[in-house]
Parts: C-alpha cells; sequence; structure tokens
C-alpha cells in the first residue's frame, strides 16, 4: 500500500467538523459584526445631526438676543419665545460636555447681554437720553463667547465625527 495514507477517526473528524464550524462561525459573527458597524454609523450620524442642531440653536439665540434688545431697548413690538440657549445647554450637557465650559461662558455673557437690554429699555422708558450707553461692554464680550463657542463646537466635530 505505497501512496495511501490511512486517517484515524480524530482525524476524519476533525477534517469534517474543522469546516462546518469555521462555516458556522462566520455565519454568526459575520452579521454581528455588520450589525455593530450598522450601529456605530448611525450614532455618528445621530451625534453629527445633534451638532449641526446645537450651531443651528446658537445662531438662533443670536437672532433672538438681538430681537430681544430691539423689543426691550428701542421698544419694538416683537413676541419672544424661550431663549433657544437652554436647548443649546441641554444639547451640550446631553451630549457634549467636553465643551461645557465653553457652553457656560457664552450662558454668562449672553446673560450679561440680555440684563442690559432690560435695563436699557427701562432708562428708555424713564426717557434718559443715554440709554444705550455700555452696549459695546455686553456686546463684544458676547459676541466673542459666541465666535468661540461656535469655532469650539465645529473643531469639536472635526476631531470627533471627522466631519
Amino acid at each position: 500500500m505505497s501512496g495511501q495514507t490511512t486517517l484515524s477517526f480524530w482525524q476524519l473528524l476533525a477534517l469534517s467538523v474543522g469546516p462546518a464550524t469555521l462555516t458556522a462561525l462566520v455565519s454568526f459573527v459575520g452579521p454581528m459584526l455588520m450589525e455593530r458597524r450598522k450601529q456605530q454609523a448611525e450614532a455618528r450620524k445621530r451625534r453629527a445631526e445633534k451638532l449641526e442642531e446645537l450651531i443651528k440653536t446658537l445662531y438662533q439665540h443670536d437672532h433672538w438676543l438681538e430681537s430681544n434688545r430691539h423689543k426691550y431697548t428701542f421698544g419694538n413690538d416683537i413676541k419672544l419665545d424661550m431663549a433657544p440657549l437652554m436647548l443649546a445647554q441641554a444639547l451640550v450637557l446631553l451630549h457634549f460636555p467636553s465643551i461645557k465650559e465653553k457652553m457656560d461662558e457664552l450662558s454668562m455673557a449672553a446673560g450679561r447681554y440680555e440684563a442690559w437690554c432690560i435695563k436699557a429699555g427701562r432708562k428708555r422708558m424713564a426717557k434718559e437720553a443715554n440709554f444705550t450707553d455700555g452696549f459695546d461692554d455686553v456686546y463684544q464680550p458676547y459676541l466673542n463667547a459666541l465666535k468661540k463657542m461656535v469655532s469650539t463646537t465645529a473643531e469639536f466635530g472635526r476631531k470627533e465625527l471627522g466631519s
């Protein structure tokens, strides 16, 4: 019997069960890996959407503050809804806590600006001629804080999301 190889029972079993086990393993693990990648892509997409919502909300708040200034400082008849900054703060707390410090800086500056608007409105109603004095003192720090928050948010998006 030259040239013939005999295999033991265990060797035959390994040859028949090995490929079947590998096939079963690939059939089981492959879809799990694909599902995980799909979930990661969806999570990344949701995070990008939240980041976009945050930036949009920051600009909405800027518009809201400008409307607030016209309403209180100059007496324009403008209906104001809830301040969009609250939504921005919630988005940062829930989804982007690493940029909370910049959000806090913006919130403080926006609060000072809003307080100035109300104070200027009171001065206008009291017929004080200098009711707009101090505008630059509150607006410039607010604008700087807004720019920093937007640039920090954009940089965060580039680093975290690759966008």
